[in-house]
């Protein structure tokens, strides 16, 4: 009988005597800087008052209530001060390293499982029941009336939003404060920080945290120094050039004493200082950061002080000087470029322009073309140097944020390398002008615009990126054109239809496959489209290795490379067929022959899709269960899977695989950390593709194409929704239900679905309000009786994801105390309820 299930984490910890005496802080004493719910989970925040070793402050993600209390069951941890306390003005970034961690101090507890539909934090000190609040942030809109679930939370009275927390508006998944002040009083920077308006958010993409700057904390009510208008003069340094900076610098209420530049060259320590002068507002560097080598990136930051005193110390800010690099030494003759995410300065002659692109060459070989994302107007022939960033795109090396100056124009362009079709497709051609000759036309359309060519050698993709042309099939071609990177593939780019030369077709179709539907049924696939009379002429076939009967030859209607025979007398067992005198288009007639097996097809709902894992919580571990209706084992071999793309690469079981009679079948579409609670009958490995969690198909085929069934699912109505990421699986009510039929299916009853095993019934309600009172030793846990249940297991675990098959024991009662728990250490329990 199925379970189920509610899980409960506990922690059992020593506690001791702290010996040193804590900060007590009030409301406003630190102040959020950054969150991000968008794995992985972390949050950030300033101390805006000096901290004394020791001193212990909680967070939360429990949302407040409007009685005054929170609303407990989520995580809490406690972050403590390290040795020697902490500064006014630092940053403290908390995120999970497989463990609660800490940039500054110490933390323990959970790591706050930050949710990316809403979400809340809180600091404070004290119990959580009797808590002293000193901040917090409210990332689901704005503050709600009550805290009715762990989305929601409201205003605590003892804090006041804009002072000292503050509400990010609409919901967002990452967020972090711009450093715009950074300087000030507590009051001046806490106004700053809790101003939603000075966030920066993002609901895709996480931040780095903390924010990159320094704080400065001043003491008293005296406007600091403001630095604005940050710059350095060349704008684009070389390493011929040393390199001035200037700025801004004004104080409302106070005379600037000094201004001086910090930089170094490490992004973390500024051992290096120049005053600067000014002209009225404008302060410059009274000597210029000197000349640095190709490569290097200079980090620098403004720092002015007033008479009252108060301290402005500005973001950091950088320039790097770039390599002077030839384009083969950027390729580094390797997959990825060896100064990827670093500036260049290279040149070259324009081969080719493209919507967003262009490409350069320095020379006719390998290794020398490049492809530029910009947009700069230039033309074929011209002499260009680039300066940008070099970056892997989607492993297509380029240059990007580039400037770009042309040096002549109406140069003779590189000429294009010869290469066979089977070798072109290869790391060296990236970028460079190539040409394959005398090349059949292998695919007429493989989907988004490209389409292939064979000159013997193997096959070469042509895309249209810059050049849309429609093939014949069969037909010979030279092409022309820069090599591209995409979607896993090298294909070539013509750039007009000068690039594209229809050479003609001089080959006879070719037999590229048969498959045998079914004893009466045999399709035959030309490698080109075949003329219609000859293709439908039942003499210009024939079928050897048993006596098979041809009665009829139907071409496809719109593939026409597709034949379909109708035949009588075939049965299982292997088989030639032979097509002579089938002509394509051009009026080259076939000579060929092509082996195949009949294997006859399985009865209708033989093999049935059961069970559907597409959207766990938190990670995507996605899996099919297969089921056996038969009374006979089943070979998968060469069986696969597909989405609802016929461009993804299929799942197929290879040979060593079956599934028994009335028996289950687990295939591993991906995974990610943590691992499977289960282990599956074929891992399929995680990367091919992955199910939709919007709604999806999967197909199943067997080892000849064939349909064996398909199940279209959804994440909304009259679809189960909670199997979306809320737990259980999509399982089929029953193996002998239409499984094309929403009402045929459920969200399972046991969390995690039920690989490998008869799918769940919901017999018993889930054990609620789960509670642990850990007393020395002992753990004591209560729930709400279950009605019908006759007893209860308990499962305990240091591992979420693994309780294993046993409980670590039982109970008659909605009650149980575990008197073998060890200190430090952290326990997850599991409670089931059967009968």
């Amino acid at each position: 009988m199925k379970k189920r299930m509610l899980i409960f984490l506990v922690v059992m910890t020593v506690f001791f005597v702290n010996a040193f005496a804590q900060t007590t802080l009030s409301p406003g004493d630190i102040a959020f800087t950054g969150y991000n719910a968008d794995n992985p989970d972390q949050f950030s925040f300033v101390i805006l008052i000096d901290l004394a070793e020791n001193t212990e402050i909680n967070f939360t993600d429990d949302g407040w209530q409007a009685d005054q209390s929170f609303r407990t069951n989520e995580n809490v941890l406690t972050w403590t001060v390290g040795a020697g306390g902490l500064s006014a003005g630092t940053q403290v970034k908390i995120y999970d390293d497989g463990g609660v961690t800490a940039t500054e101090g110490s933390a323990t507890g959970s790591m706050l499982a930050l949710s990316s539909s809403g979400d809340q934090i809180f600091a404070y000190q004290g119990d959580i029941a009797t808590p002293s609040l000193i901040a917090g942030i409210q990332m689901n809109g704005d503050w709600d009336a009550d805290a009715t679930s762990s989305k929601t939370s409201s205003l605590p009275d003892a804090l006041t939003d804009g002072t000292n927390c503050l509400a990010i508006s609409p919901e967002v998944d990452n967020a972090i404060y711009d450093m715009s002040t950074t300087s000030g009083n507590q009051a001046t920077l806490l106004s700053a920080i809790n101003n939603p308006s000075n966030w920066n958010t993002d609901n895709s993409n996480p931040f780095t945290l903390p924010p990159s700057g320094t704080f400065t904390v001043t003491t008293g009510g005296n406007t600091p120094p403001s630095i604005s208008n940050i710059s350095h003069d060349p704008n684009n340094p070389t390493s011929s050039d040393a390199v001035n900076v200037s700025a801004d610098v004004t104080d409302s209420d106070g005379t600037i004493t000094s201004v001086t530049c910090l930089w170094g060259t490490d992004g973390t320590t500024f051992p290096n200082s120049i005053n600067m002068s000014t002209t009225r507002a404008t302060y410059t560097t009274d000597s210029p950061i000197p000349a640095q080598t190709e490569g290097t990136t200079v980090y620098y930051k403004i720092r002015a002080v007033d008479d009252e005193p108060d301290t402005t110390t500005s973001v950091t800010n950088s320039y790097q000087i770039p390599y002077e690099l030839t384009i083969y030494e950027i390729q580094g003759q390797t997959g990825n470029s060896p100064y990827d995410g670093d500036e260049v300065i290279t040149s070259g002659i324009v081969t080719g322009i493209y919507s967003s692109y262009f490409t350069i060459q320095d020379s006719a070989s390998t290794w020398n073309g490049i492809w530029i994302k910009d947009t700069t107007p230039v033309a074929l022939g011209d002499n260009v140097t680039v300066r940008g960033t070099v970056d892997e795109e989607y492993y297509l090396t380029i240059i990007k944020n580039a400037t770009v100056t042309i040096n002549s124009s109406g140069n003779t362009l590189p000429s294009p390398l010869v290469v066979a079709t089977g070798s072109v497709t290869s790391e060296e051609y990236e970028g460079v002008l190539v040409k394959v000759e005398n090349a059949s036309c292998s695919d007429a359309d493989l989907g988004y615009g490209e389409w292939a060519v064979d000159d013997g050698s193997g096959a070469c993709r042509i895309d249209d990126l810059g050049y849309a042309f429609s093939p014949t099939l069969g037909t010979l071609y030279n092409v022309t054109g820069p090599m591209y990177y995409s979607y896993s593939n090298f294909k070539i780019e013509p750039r007009d239809s000068s690039d594209v030369e229809d050479l003609g077709d001089y080959d006879p179709p070719e037999i590229s496959n048969v498959v045998a539907m079914d004893d009466s049924t045999v399709i035959v696939y030309f490698n080109e489209n075949v003329e219609e009379t000859s293709a439908e002429t039942v003499g210009n076939y024939s079928i050897t290795s048993r006596e098979v009967t041809i009665s009829a030859a139907e071409r496809d209607s719109t593939d026409n490379t597709k034949v379909t025979l109708t035949v009588s007398g075939m049965t299982e067992g292997d088989y030639t067929l032979t097509a002579i005198g089938v002509e394509d288009m051009s009026g080259n007639a076939s000579n060929d022959s092509e082996n195949f097996t009949y294997v006859p097809p399985l009865g209708d709902g033989g093999l049935v899709i059961n069970e559907i894992m597409y959207n766990t919580p938190g990670y995507d571990n996605e899996w099919v269960e297969l089921y056996n209706t038969t009374g006979s084992a089943i070979d998968l071999e060469g069986f696969y899977l597909l989405d609802n793309d016929d461009l993804h690469t299929h799942l197929t079981i290879p040979a060593g695989y079956s599934i028994p009679a009335y028996g289950y079948f687990t295939i591993v579409i991906d995974t990610l950390s943590p691992p499977l609670s289960f282990t599956p009958d074929y891992d399929g490995g995680a990367g091919l593709w992955s199910l939709g969690n919007g709604g999806d198909a999967v197909r199943l085929y067997d080892s000849v194409d064939r349909l064996v069934d398909i199940v279209e699912y959804d994440d909304a109505s009259p679809w189960p929704t909670s199997p979306d990421g809320g737990g259980p699986s999509l399982e089929l009510i029953d193996p002998s239900y239409d499984n094309s039929l929403a009402a045929s299916w459920q969200a399972s009853f046991v969390d995690g679905g039920t690989p490998g095993e008869v799918n769940s019934t919901e017999s018993l309600d889930t054990p609620t309000d789960l509670t642990i009172t850990v007393n020395g030793t002992d753990i004591e846990l209560n729930w709400t009786a279950v009605s019908g249940a006759t007893g209860y297991n308990i499962y305990r675990s240091t591992d979420p994801y693994n309780f294993g098959e046993t409980a670590y024991d039982t109970s008659t009662t909605n009650s149980y105390t575990d008197t073998g728990a060890g200190t430090d250490t952290k326990y997850f329990y599991r409670v089931t309820a059967t009968n």
